[in-house]
């Protein structure tokens, strides 16, 4: 009596288990694809967060090609490319004083208080700095799309034959330094694009 029990119990218990084993199976499938789907959606939340350029930093020169020992103006422009105010701008432009003397700093129009950091950094050997923000309440500097301003110009002469590059200074790329874009009202920095500017120097 007991051997039959027992055989037809055991086709019941295995039946018990396949089903439980299943089960959770399957539930651990829905967790996994739960927890993907988690992730997928921080992902795109983050890349949806993430700012759009507000302007790009535009260096601009007649020429590309420049004779040793003769002057050229280079000028700093900030082209628009979205609609923002800003309350301050810091720029820090590099360039290499072995083969480049930078001088004859001046300043785009409109800008406001203009700081005495606002220089041609000879101590630092090859940095120019503008830093300039505006004061009273309600004043701030606009940008638009497709605006161009004038935010420095300055003098290079090249020393020697070569290639140099003068560029801006960004993420702290040189003792603290890095160039920022302060919204109004916020006093968030805003996004930006750069460019370079590569400089053939032939005698």
């Amino acid at each position: 009596m007991n051997k039959n029990i027992i055989k037809i119990l055991l086709p019941i218990v295995a039946v018990v288990v396949i089903v439980e084993s299943v089960v959770l199976v399957s539930s651990l499938d829905n967790k996994t694809s739960q927890s993907n789907l988690v992730s997928d959606t921080e992902e795109i939340n983050s890349a949806e967060e993430m700012s759009q350029p507000v302007a790009d930093f535009v260096f601009e020169t007649d020429v590309k090609e420049m004779q040793v020992g003769k002057d050229y103006k280079v000028s700093l422009n900030l082209v628009g490319k979205e609609t923002a105010n800003l309350d301050a701008i810091e720029t820090y432009v590099k360039y290499d004083p072995e083969m480049l003397f930078v001088s004859e700093l001046t300043f785009g129009d409109g800008l406001p208080v203009i700081t005495d950091k606002s220089k041609i950094d000879y101590m630092k050997k090859g940095v120019v700095n503008l830093i300039a923000f505006w004061e009273g309440d309600g004043e701030f500097y606009s940008i638009s799309p497709d605006e161009t301003n004038v935010v420095m110009s300055f003098i290079v002469s090249p020393k020697v034959e070569g290639v140099t590059e003068i560029s801006l200074v960004n993420d702290d790329e040189i003792d603290g330094y890095s160039t920022l874009l302060v919204e109004n009202g916020t006093s968030n920095q805003l996004s930006f694009l750069s460019n370079k500017l590569e400089i053939n120097m032939v005698n």
